[in-house]
């Protein structure tokens, strides 16, 4: 055989036909050579990924992408040095997420090929399960890192992290943030934002306001229905952003 269609998996079951030359038949997606993995089916195939991700497991990826995607923010998918510094160059991603321990290079030394070949306008953040001590932190942030993330994390604060890197990459095109919330808040659930913004505790919102810690509750889930957010932290960020408390 002299040539053979390899195909990358997608989460949905669809697959993407990525023609290569092979000797010995097709390689399996943990171990193939094929050409970086966009993150966002949906995404037209014009569209430039904020975020490349660059990890061998392709379940890790996968979780990746799928976080970044409820966020709105596009992703494509690396697993190997060749196509991660391939994927960078024809993609032009803002940010990337690297796996300190990857199965071909040391991430420690994939990132200082991309910080030497890219500049510091590449964001780079680490990520690692098994690099967590202080001096591995202390030791991808000497090399050229941007942030380094250990896990597990709170996907909240990942995502943060990631728009963070985001805004300060002149490569970056803005994520949309809500100028104003699609339906106005009430005064009381401006109260209950602002309480929460400094702080309080549900039952202590409820003591404050003399409400049911159940009403309160109801007032923080039509908060974040209006704001568009999935989180607490997210609407309080909003909030600020947007001078609603």
């Amino acid at each position: 055989m002299s040539r053979a269609s390899a195909y990358d998996r997608r989460a949905d079951g669809s697959t993407a036909n990525v023609l290569r030359a092979e000797e010995s038949g097709v390689c399996s997606e943990e171990h193939t050579s094929a050409p970086y993995r966009r993150g966002n089916e949906h995404s037209s195939i014009t569209t430039r990924p904020a975020v490349l991700i660059i990890r061998s497991a392709a379940s890790q990826r996968e979780s990746l992408r799928e976080l970044l995607d409820r966020h709105g923010i596009s992703s494509a998918q690396a697993a190997t040095r060749e196509e991660a510094l391939a994927a960078v160059v024809s993609e032009e991603p803002a940010v990337v997420l690297l796996d300190v321990e990857l199965e071909d290079v040391a991430g420690y030394e994939l990132c200082r090929q991309l910080r030497e070949r890219h500049g510091e306008g590449l964001g780079i953040i680490f990520v690692s399960a098994g690099r967590t001590a202080s001096l591995d932190r202390i030791a991808g942030l000497l090399i050229g890192a941007d942030d380094y993330v250990v896990e597990p994390f709170e996907d909240d604060e990942l995502v943060a992290r990631v728009r963070r890197c985001l805004s300060r990459s002149p490569a970056s095109v803005p994520e949309p943030v809500p100028n104003e919330p699609r339906s106005p808040l009430t005064e009381r659930e401006r109260e209950v934002l602002g309480m929460l913004a400094s702080g309080s505790a549900q039952p202590a919102i409820a003591d404050a306001l003399v409400i049911s810690p159940k009403t309160v509750a109801t007032h923080i889930q039509r908060i974040l229905m209006k704001l568009e957010v999935h989180s607490r932290a997210q609407a309080v960020a909003v909030a600020h952003q947007n001078g609603l408390i």
